[in-house]
């Protein structure tokens, strides 16, 4: 069923009538005769039209967005930015798509505000991936920093088993920190976060995760030792109960967190060394350690029971024209040797950027990761090495008067699985070829060929792909409206041959002053002789753009 166009983006559309007329008021005044309030940013409208028939659909038939990102400013001294996040489209398991968010910065930067939806950064070890909708401040004075926040973190949802999702409580967060110093100086910072969930926000089922209640605290910390040698670091102690409807532990008062039998305590510390013993040589030393019971509502991604312990050298030869880059690092985890089975792991990582002469270039990378458990049971040992190496030359020149680029890439992928059981079978090894060739010319015509083969045996299958994309691009009306239009086709070989023919034509039009409007149209086609379904698929975008000013 057709959907008709979402009323936000008519009035949207015409709130831009009310706009572009503003500005080209303020183009005529004087430039020293201030505005009381001026308006910039950018506007972007889109919908976008889907079919195939053939498969399952990847995406809605239809999709209406508008984005607008704008900053107000009152009198040159005040900035109110804010975000404006519309879609016709609902992601479930998620906060709204639907968001809005305002920042005003006051005094130069010194002094910011946050209402609606925001995120920010307070330290490594308390608050940092976390969505707020709610109110913050944060103040930056040079050498004295304050910022307080408080909103809900996790939006309630009722559980859906549908989806084998079992729902999520409502979360409210309190964040606050304090800094003094110079941050390429000697600098001090104390930072603490308070994180809870609402137990009565959602009708709980038998397999909901519990509510938890977290309270974290850290200092942060760094100093010069010598010009070329600084120290920087956080330590950081956090309490957390698993489980907010488990017994309270009596005569226990703190003053913010509760303790009870599901409570934990434990602690989290990292120091970086940094130094420069040459003006070419860089030289970083990292140590990170967190217990196992280090918990951060703050950060969703927080892992712990780790350490780490990181070189990463940096040098430069030959004027600059050669860099070399490493990282060597290693990782334990199982710190307290309450888990079956300890485990530990490599990391390298080695690259090489080198100009050969101002139209040859080369790139190197390898990077090295193994991971090895050692149970006591050692039939259950589980051991993988995982490489890879990429060399890639570039070569620039002159052709047919014009600029010309030629790219080449080769890349190994090789994963050994060499646990005992099933490690015979578990060896992937994948090689990919990519070459390209970019050619200009004196008119508004480029062209551009892409060549790409994949060979892949994983689990002893063997798989290989081979693409070849030429691109058209053709500008008309001295630069105004752009079109390119592309055309691959795809042989796959995994047990029998299928092919994908794929087409793209775009179309994009600068009307000045007025923005932007582009068209995309996209075709897929795939035939398959194997067990792959055979589908034809279409899509179509149209965006419309404007800057505000």
């Amino acid at each position: 069923m057709r959907k008709s166009v979402p009323s936000f983006v008519l009035l949207l559309f015409c709130l831009l009538q009310v706009w572009i007329p503003t500005s080209s008021v303020q183009a005529q005044t004087p430039a020293d005769a201030p505005s009381p309030i001026r308006l910039s940013g950018n506007l972007n409208l889109t919908a976008e039209g889907y079919g195939v028939s053939g498969t399952n659909p990847r995406y809605p038939s239809s999709i209406a967005r508008a984005i607008l990102q704008a900053n107000v400013t009152l009198f040159d001294q005040i900035q109110l930015p804010f975000q404006l996040f519309l879609s016709t489209q609902q992601l479930a398991l998620q906060q709204p798509f639907n968001q809005f968010g305002v920042s005003p910065r006051f005094f130069d930067g010194k002094l910011t505000l946050h209402a609606g939806y925001f995120a920010t950064q307070f330290s490594e070890f308390t608050f940092g991936d976390a969505r707020i909708l709610g109110g913050g401040v944060e103040t930056d004075l040079g050498n004295f920093r304050v910022a307080m926040l408080y909103g809900e973190a996790r939006t309630a949802l009722q559980a859906d088993t549908s989806q084998n999702f079992f729902g999520q409580y409502r979360r409210q967060t309190f964040a606050a920190k304090i800094g003094a110093g110079e941050m390429s100086g000697f600098h001090i910072g104390f930072n603490i976060l308070y994180a809870v969930d609402d137990s009565n926000s959602i009708c709980a089922l038998p397999n909901t995760p519990p509510p938890s209640e977290n309270l974290a605290a850290s200092v942060v910390f760094g100093f010069p030792i010598t010009e070329r040698i600084d120290v920087s670091g956080e330590i950081g102690a956090s309490l957390f109960s698993n489980d907010l409807r488990s017994p309270k532990v009596e005569d226990t008062n703190l003053p913010v967190f509760t303790l009870r039998y599901s409570s934990q305590l434990d602690g989290a510390a990292v120091l970086t060394i940094n130094t420069r013993p040459l003006d070419e040589l860089t030289i970083g030393l990292n140590g990170r350690w967190i217990g196992p019971g280090y918990v951060s509502l703050g950060y969703v991604q927080l892992q712990n029971d780790l350490f780490d312990l990181t070189l990463s050298p940096s040098l430069k030869l030959l004027s600059g024209n050669l860099l070399l880059r490493g990282s060597f690092g290693l990782r334990f985890n199982n710190l307290r040797e309450n888990r079956l089975a300890p485990s530990s792991r490599t990391i390298a990582n080695l690259s090489a950027t080198a100009q050969l002469s101002q139209t040859v270039g080369l790139d190197v990378q390898y990077s090295n990761y193994g991971i090895r458990t050692t149970p006591r049971n050692d039939t259950l040992r589980i051991e993988n090495v995982a490489q890879s190496l990429v060399l890639s030359p570039r070569f620039q020149f002159t052709l047919f008067d014009a600029p010309s680029t030629v790219f080449a890439s080769y890349s190994l992928q090789d994963v050994d699985d060499r646990s005992i059981l099933g490690g015979t079978t578990n060896r992937n090894v994948t090689h990919t070829l990519l070459a390209s060739w970019a050619q200009s010319f004196q008119l508004p015509l480029n062209l551009a060929t892409t060549l790409l083969y994949n060979q892949a045996n994983v689990g002893g299958n063997s798989i290989s792909i081979l693409s070849l994309t030429e691109t058209v691009s053709y500008s008309f009306l001295d630069g105004k409206l752009s079109t390119s239009l592309t055309g691959g086709v795809n042989l796959i070989n995994s047990n029998g041959s299928d092919t994908q023919l794929t087409g793209n034509l775009s179309a994009s039009y600068n009307l000045g002053s007025y923005g932007t409007i582009s068209l995309n149209i996209s075709a897929n086609s795939y035939n398959s002789t194997t067990t792959a379904p055979t589908f034809r698929e279409f899509q179509g975008i149209l965006q419309y753009t404007i800057g505000l000013q």
